[in-house]
């Protein structure tokens, strides 16, 4: 799977669980996939850290899936994914 682009929505911050919570969209090659993700981190987390963490749970739910499990396709995100989102430049799975 090739990630051409990745938006997060909805994202929220819950104080007593020290979690985010939103939506991570991935546009690929093939369509679009929605994933409901979440990341523990601290409350001064940078915007950056947050995104990162949320497109990993996002990949580690795709990796889940029967086709990556097995090692039969992989995952690779392009280095201007995020547009003009103030997240990662690449990440690779």
């Amino acid at each position: 799977m090739y990630i051409k682009r990745v938006e997060l929505d909805q994202l929220s911050y819950d104080t007593s669980q020290g979690m985010s919570c939103g939506t991570t969209r991935l546009t690929t090659q093939d369509g679009t996939v929605v994933l409901r993700c979440t990341a523990r981190h601290a409350a001064d987390a940078t915007q950056h850290d947050i995104r990162t963490l949320m497109l990993d749970n996002a990949i580690a739910q795709l990796k889940r899936m029967p086709e990556y499990r097995t090692g039969q396709r992989t995952i690779t995100v392009a280095e201007d994914a995020w547009h003009d989102q103030a997240g990662p430049t690449s990440n690779n799975a």
